[in-house]
């Protein structure tokens, strides 16, 4: 179905499998927070939130 304000028509999508989670999921995010310390994101777990572009809560 294509509505006349879309200009374009995505095709239908089919997976034979059930979508699921990457299996590493939790090591990413892991080795991702330590990276956004190390380059300055995220500041420093014991300082303000003041410091650095993120806080940690809202990386996570």
């Amino acid at each position: 179905m294509t509505s006349s304000k879309q200009p374009f028509e995505l095709p239908s999508f089919y997976v034979p499998w059930p979508a699921r989670l990457n299996p590493n999921l939790e090591a990413a995010r892991v080795h991702s927070k330590a990276w956004a310390y190390e380059m300055g994101i995220l500041g420093a777990p014991e300082d303000s939130e003041d410091y650095g572009i993120w806080g940690d809560r809202k990386i996570t």
